[in-house]
């Protein structure tokens, strides 16, 4: 039987995200007023095509700073087909990036994600991909081997759906070393 299940996974916005977007309207409406303005009051009204060409680059910053503020927006989608397990990284609902790519069957670990127990592992490369969420539940963890990342450690935040799948194909002495 065929195993087929999809999972998105939003990156709620933190404290930092915030920052980073008053920090782009605010830098884009001065340099906007700046270019409409000041330049043309300080170059002169005389120069008529200057006044036309600094509401333009204004207009194209206003809309630079749209575009970085939606790309703050980032999902994760777990696809998971029979012993495939694909990561991608949705960013402002338009961009897709396929994170990693791994066989489920290959997990040298897993289990529910505690930081200190990963602490002096010495992982070649860690995958964040889970949602900060209040309600998220605990994001799981799997270690595995990655022909690209080397020795790499996977945190994500599963659905019942996609554990089930994923336990359909974890070796048993794994899964059972993950309920102690």
């Amino acid at each position: 039987m065929d195993i087929f299940h999809e999972q998105l996974v939003k990156h709620h916005r933190t404290a930092g995200d915030y920052v980073k977007i008053v920090g782009i309207i605010v830098g884009a409406l001065l340099l906007f007023l700046i270019l409409v303005v000041a330049v043309p009051v300080l170059v002169g009204s005389a120069v008529g095509m200057l006044s036309s060409i600094c509401l333009l680059v204004g207009v194209a910053v206003l809309f630079c700073a749209y575009y970085l503020i939606v790309n703050t927006g980032i999902e994760y989608e777990y696809i998971l087909t029979n012993n495939d397990l694909d990561i991608d990284k949705i960013i402002g609902k338009r961009k897709r990036r396929r994170l990693l790519t791994v066989k489920v069957n290959t997990f040298e670990d897993f289990g529910i994600y505690r930081p200190e127990d990963h602490r002096e592992r010495g992982y070649t490369s860690t995958v964040l991909c889970c949602g900060i969420s209040p309600g998220a539940g605990d994001p799981y963890f799997a270690v595995f081997e990655h022909a690209s990342f080397g020795k790499t450690l996977l945190i994500f935040n599963p659905d019942d759906k996609i554990l089930e799948g994923l336990k359909k194909n974890i070796k048993p002495w794994i899964l059972s070393k993950s309920k102690k």
